[in-house]
C-alpha cells in the first residue's frame, strides 16, 4: 500500500478538484517553515504543492509563504498554527517532544522504515484513528498535509575519525529521543540542537559533530566544518510535516479540503523519492570536497547492531513509564510498515 492510495481516485478525484470559480471566495493560506530559501524540501514538497493547489482550485486558493524563520523559530512553528499567526506550518516533532512525543517513532533505527516505507506507514497512521493521531495531531488542534522523510542519518565530524569507538564522549549534535538513544548506546552525549542553529554550534565547539543527511549539510553550509562521515549506517531517521489548525480546516469548502488532501499525497511520495536519490549524489559531493568517509568493518557493524538492537523496545518503554502509550504506538507502526 502506497501513499498515494489513499487518495480519492478516478471520478471522485476530478469531481473534487473541478472547482468552479464561483463555488467559493478567494481564500488566502499563510504558511510558514524554517528552513533556508531554496531547500530541498521547500523544491519538492511546499512550492509544487501550493501551486498544484492553486491551479487546481482555479485560482481562488492562494499562498503567502514565510520561509527561514520569518514567522518564528524552528520550535514555535506548532505555536504558530495554534495561535492563528500562520494557518500551516512547518512543524518537527522532536523540536516539540512534550507536544508530539509519539511521531518519533518514525525515527528509530527500523531496517524495515529505510527510505519512503518509514514515510508511508506513519502517513497512514496520521490520516487513521490510531494512537499517534490522537496524541500528536488531534491533541494540537492539527492535522497533517504534507509529510517529509529523509534518508538514514549519518554521523558528521568536525575533525576525522576512523572508527565508531572514537565516538565515544563526543557531543553529538541530535534531534529526538530515538536518536538521542541510539548516540548512547555507541558511548556519545547527545546534544538536542534545533537545525537552523547546528552551523553555530559546531562552528564553536559546542558540539563535536552532529547527527544530519548528506544533502541537508548544503543548505545549512555544514560542509565546509565536516572532516568525517559514516556512511551506510542506520542511525535513525527524521519525520516532519506541515500541519494546518483545525480551525482553518474546518473554514475551507470541502472541495478545496480535497484538493489539499490529494494533492498532499502526490507530492509527499515524489518528494520523497526525489530526497532519496539526492542523498547518493551529495555523499559524493562531500567526498570529492575532501571528507572522509568511515566504512564500518564487519566487526563494527556487528557491534552496533548489538548495542542497538533493542533501542525501539526502550524508547517505547521510556514512554510507558511516563504514562505515555510508547509500545502501542510502536506496535501500530510496526504494523503498518508490515503492510509496505
Amino acid at each position: 500500500m502506497k501513499l498515494g492510495q489513499a487518495s480519492l481516485a478516478g471520478a471522485a478525484l476530478a469531481a473534487i478538484l473541478a472547482i468552479a470559480p464561483a463555488a467559493v471566495a478567494q481564500i488566502t493560506i499563510k504558511i510558514a517553515d524554517s528552513l533556508p530559501v531554496g531547500h530541498y524540501v521547500s523544491q519538492y514538497f511546499t512550492k509544487p504543492w501550493m501551486e498544484a493547489v492553486t491551479k487546481q482550485t482555479n485560482g481562488k486558493v492562494t499562498f503567502e509563504y514565510y520561509p527561514a524563520e520569518q514567522l518564528g523559530k524552528a520550535k514555535d512553528m506548532l505555536a504558530l498554527t495554534q495561535s492563528g499567526v500562520a494557518d500551516i506550518a512547518y512543524v518537527v516533532p522532536s523540536f516539540v517532544p512534550e507536544k508530539m512525543p509519539m511521531s518519533p517513532v518514525a525515527e528509530l533505527p527500523l531496517a524495515e522504515a529505510i527510505g519512503c516505507r518509514g514515510a508511508e506507514a506513519y502517513t497512514r497512521l496520521v490520516n487513521r484513528d490510531s494512537q499517534l493521531r490522537k496524541l500528536d495531531f488531534d491533541a494540537n488542534r492539527v492535522r497533517p498535509l504534507l509529510v517529509q522523510s529523509l534518508p538514514p542519518y549519518q554521523i558528521f565530524t568536525a575533525r576525522k575519525i576512523s572508527s565508531l569507538k572514537e565516538l565515544e564522549g563526543m557531543k553529538i549534535r541530535v534531534t529526538g529521543s530515538a536518536k538521542a538513544a541510539v548516540m548512547q548506546r555507541v558511548g556519545a552525549v547527545p546534544v538536542q540542537i534545533p537545525t537552523p542553529e547546528v552551523r553555530e554550534a559546531l562552528s564553536r565547539g559546542t558540539v563535536d559533530g552532529m547527527m544530519f543527511v548528506y544533502t541537508s549539510l548544503f543548505p545549512y553550509d555544514l560542509h565546509p566544518l565536516v572532516k568525517s562521515a559514516t556512511t551506510e549506517v542506520n542511525f535513525g531517521g527524521w519525520i516532519s510535516s506541515y500541519v494546518i489548525s483545525d480551525r482553518k480546516w474546518k473554514s475551507l469548502p470541502a472541495g478545496v479540503q480535497g484538493a489539499m488532501t490529494t494533492l498532499a499525497d502526490k507530492y509527499n511520495r515524489e518528494g520523497c523519492e526525489k530526497v532519496m536519490a539526492d542523498d547518493l549524489r551529495d555523499r559524493e559531493r562531500l567526498v570529492q570536497g575532501g571528507v572522509s568517509l568511515l566504512r564500518l568493518s564487519d566487526a563494527e557493524k556487528a557491534d552496533f547492531a548489538q548495542r542497538t538492537r533493542t533501542v525501539a523496545e526502550q524508547w517505547a518503554a521510556d514512554l510507558d513509564k511516563r504514562g505515555r502509550p510508547g509500545s502501542a504506538v510502536l506496535k501500530e507502526y510496526r504494523d503498518e510498515l508490515a503492510k509496505n
